[in-house]
């Protein structure tokens, strides 16, 4: 668990100065300026609470927060109905323009008709956003967003391995094209399928946003979620990469042509 000075350390020395030139330097991404408000933050680090103090985290059921070997603190769930209650404030209640960003690690990869959500705002009855495992793709991962037209739809063309760390975020603007964008490990996929929504987006303010879990139940997501992060805007796949690999807790390794992103444990 972080102590205040090691927080104000990495704060002041290892966080965005140093990885945005380090980015800049071996990526080659340019300028990277992030406009998008974070607007909720779950880190886990001790507590469920929102580190921006714009909304309530309450652990409901089993949930529990453990030490992690390779990210140290994070949220722990057992797939039988746990899940974190962000509540349903303004301040992410209904956005028509969002980011979520998280890390996960599950435990199964799920068969049909199950659907593991990692995050969402919806119950069984009133579908506002999610993402999730799509069972029904061999548990890839999909990202819905609710309209009264035509739902927007994106799934795509990756399935996680049991027990990895991966770093997912999905993007929605209700103002342009109204399609969900996922990117895996700071990079957008290809899609299995990239709907667009019509109609007016849904919106029912007393559904509350939930990590793990809907309210009402049935989508329970058995592994581990942390670093949770909710902006009232459209990440950038630049910004995005910025907030992946977490400097002073990940390392940026080149493997041949590729990138490979190593999560290491948080001190």
């Amino acid at each position: 668990m972080k102590n205040k000075s090691s927080t104000i350390l990495e704060a002041l020395v290892c966080k965005k100065p140093f990885f945005l030139i380090f980015l800049v330097l071996v990526l080659g991404l340019g300028t990277i300026t992030t406009n998008a408000a974070l607007v909720a933050h779950y880190e886990f680090e001790g507590s469920a609470d929102d580190s921006t103090g714009n909304n309530i985290g309450i652990l409901v059921g089993d949930a529990e927060i453990i030490n992690d070997p390779e990210r140290g603190l994070v949220l722990w769930l057992d797939g039988d109905g746990d899940y974190v209650d962000c509540g349903n404030g303004s301040f992410i209640n209904n956005l028509s323009t969002f980011s979520v960003a998280l890390w996960f690690k599950t435990n199964v990869i799920p068969g049909a008709l199950h659907y593991p959500h990692m995050i969402c705002q919806r119950d069984p009855w009133d579908y506002i956003w999610a993402l999730a495992l799509h069972g029904d793709f061999q548990g890839k991962i999909a990202g819905r967003v609710g309209a009264e037209g035509g739902n927007a739809l994106s799934t795509v063309d990756f399935v996680p391995v049991i027990g990895q760390w991966y770093h997912v975020a999905m993007t929605y603007d209700d103002t342009s094209d109204r399609k969900i964008r996922i990117y895996i490990n700071g990079a957008e996929q290809s899609y299995l399928h990239y709907v667009a929504a019509t109609g007016t987006k849904l919106s029912n303010p007393s559904i509350h946003v939930t990590i793990g879990n809907r309210i009402g139940g049935g989508r329970a997501w058995d592994g581990l979620i942390d670093d949770v992060r909710i902006y009232n805007h459209v990440l950038t796949e630049a910004e995005i990469m910025a907030i992946v690999p977490e400097p002073a807790t990940f390392c940026l390794l080149m493997a041949g042509a590729g990138i490979a992103l190593r999560s290491r444990r948080r001190t």
